[in-house]
């Protein structure tokens, strides 16, 4: 399904002070600055959308339009990231890892010196009630590109299946761990029923893009990323928008 707009996917991990011992410290964008964030947007005259909604046929907009992502699916953004939300009435689209729904000091790697707890069945079921879309970031935190492909396969229909039976939501859309896509795996996914799939690949989303290839950008939540380079970025894209 193409899309009919150009859109901006903004791409968050954790809603969080970073801690002390975090190795990647800009992964965390802490509430407060995702709070600005949000007014500043909407002061400046962005909308908000989801996939689901563009699936529904969506009329554009007359004023650029913003999907807001969360990858992995960790407690933080229930905690932190949907009071604002709510607050706002802006809605948003969270990519857990689905086998990992409900564990407490997870670590993926084991150089990862931050263990990380994450979302449970009954708080992913309000945020659903809520408006809150969710997507797949497969079974487990793999790369697609790394295992074989009936094991990839798996991972995206299982993870889908799983999840609609946890939201009651049509799972539409894929959102690639470490942006790791390939033709294989774009073809794998389209098979597995989704209509989107989102990349790390920075960019705006475009009607000419692969809807299964979708660009998004990274927001960081450092001092001086925060206010600068943030609104840097998306006075930029507006532009870009404006001009198309």
């Amino acid at each position: 399904m193409a899309l009919s707009e150009h859109i901006i996917i903004l791409l968050y991990h954790h809603i969080a002070e970073p801690p002390a011992n975090a190795g990647v410290r800009g992964l965390y964008v802490t509430k407060g600055q995702f709070r600005k964030q949000l007014a500043w947007m909407i002061k400046n005259g962005f909308d908000f959308t989801t996939f689901h909604q563009l699936a529904a046929g969506r009329a554009p907009g007359e004023h650029p339009t913003v999907i807001l992502t969360f990858d992995d699916g960790h407690l933080d953004n229930y905690t932190h990231g949907f009071p604002v939300l709510r607050e706002f009435q802006v809605p948003a689209v969270i990519f857990p890892v689905v086998g990992d729904i409900g564990k407490r000091n997870l670590r993926w790697d084991v150089d990862n010196k931050w263990p990380v707890d994450m979302m449970t069945v009954h708080q992913i079921q309000e945020m659903a009630e809520w408006g809150v879309e969710f997507g797949s970031h497969l079974m487990s935190h793999v790369r697609l590109g790394h295992i074989e492909q009936s094991t990839g396969r798996r991972e995206l229909t299982e993870s889908k299946k799983r999840l609609e039976s946890i939201t009651g939501q049509t799972v539409r859309t894929i959102a690639y761990p470490f942006g790791d896509v390939n033709p294989k795996i774009h073809q794998a996914a389209h098979k597995a029923g989704y209509q989107f799939g989102v990349t790390c690949e920075p960019g705006i989303a475009t009607p000419e893009k692969p809807p299964l290839l979708l660009p998004r950008n990274v927001v960081k939540g450092s001092k001086w990323y925060h206010p600068i380079k943030f609104r840097r970025m998306m006075q930029a894209f507006k532009q870009q928008i404006e001009r198309s």
